[in-house]
C-alpha cells in the first residue's frame, strides 16, 4: 500500500519543472503543506505512517482528475507485480485505480474524522 501512496503523492507535482520558477514554488509548496499537515496530525501514541498516508494525498485531487494518478499508480502496480507493461495494461490498470478512488469518495462524503489526542 505504501508503494502505491507514494505514487499517489508523486503524481501531484508531475510536470512541475524544477527548473522553472512556476515549478519549483509549486514543488515547495506541495511539500511544505505536506510536512506541515504531517506535523499537526502527528502526536505521542498516533501512527505516523497512518499520518504519511493521509499527508501524501495532500492536493492529488488535481491530478486524479487529469487522469496523472492513475497512469501513476498503474506503472508502479506493474513493476511491483514484475510485468511487462504496454499501453492497453496501463488503461486497464488505471481505469480500475480510478474505479477504486471514485469509489472510495463517494462512500466516504459526509463521514466527519475526528482527531483523538
Amino acid at each position: 500500500m505504501t508503494e502505491y501512496n507514494t505514487a499517489v503523492a508523486d503524481s501531484t507535482t508531475y510536470g512541475s519543472d524544477r527548473k522553472t520558477g512556476a515549478g519549483r514554488v509549486r514543488i515547495v509548496f506541495v511539500n511544505t503543506a505536506r510536512a506541515n499537515h504531517f506535523e499537526a496530525l502527528v502526536s505521542p501514541g498516533s501512527d505516523p505512517e497512518a499520518a504519511a498516508r493521509v499527508v501524501n494525498r495532500a492536493g492529488s485531487e488535481t491530478s486524479w482528475n487529469a487522469g496523472t494518478t492513475q497512469r501513476f499508480v498503474a506503472a508502479r502496480m506493474t513493476r511491483r507485480l514484475g510485468m511487462e507493461a504496454s499501453r492497453p495494461i496501463w488503461e486497464r490498470l488505471a481505469a480500475v485505480a480510478s474505479g477504486f478512488y471514485h469509489w472510495a469518495k463517494e462512500a466516504l462524503e459526509g463521514v466527519e474524522l475526528t482527531q483523538m489526542r
